[in-house]
């Protein structure tokens, strides 16, 4: 006990008889047990099975709230449902719209062997 204690993977709750509780150290120390997707991952996602419907049916899937602000936002009660599914709406309506900004060079655009400015007039011979 000492030692758990020492490593903050137990605090003491006050009560008489001493019981103890699950220190922040020891909460992540759980997170990270035996989990296939590293340990890290389970520590600082926050991962749910959703259900998505396709073409081919409905799926279920694997989301990480933590990733997303909104869904970070409503797992810890600072958006209502409501809020939520607006803001994931508009989320959705934004990327299939294709109206993220381009981060890197646009790669799918034709090359053109023409130069932008005008080139220098060539000596004659």
């Amino acid at each position: 006990m000492a030692e758990f204690r020492r490593r903050d993977w137990l605090k003491p709750r006050g009560t008489v008889p001493e019981t103890f509780t699950l220190g922040d150290a020891g909460a992540g120390w759980l997170a990270r047990g035996g989990l296939a997707f590293g340990p890290f991952a389970a520590q600082h996602q926050i991962r749910v099975e959703r259900r998505l419907k396709t073409e081919d049916g409905e799926h279920a899937v694997i989301v990480n709230e933590a990733e997303s602000p909104l869904a970070w936002m409503h797992a810890r009660g600072m958006l209502s449902a409501a809020q939520f599914q607006a803001g994931d709406r508009l989320r959705c309506d934004f990327t299939l719209a294709h109206l993220m900004p381009r981060l890197c060079a646009d790669l799918t655009a034709p090359i053109s062997n023409t130069r932008g400015a005008k080139s220098a007039p060539q000596a004659e011979m």
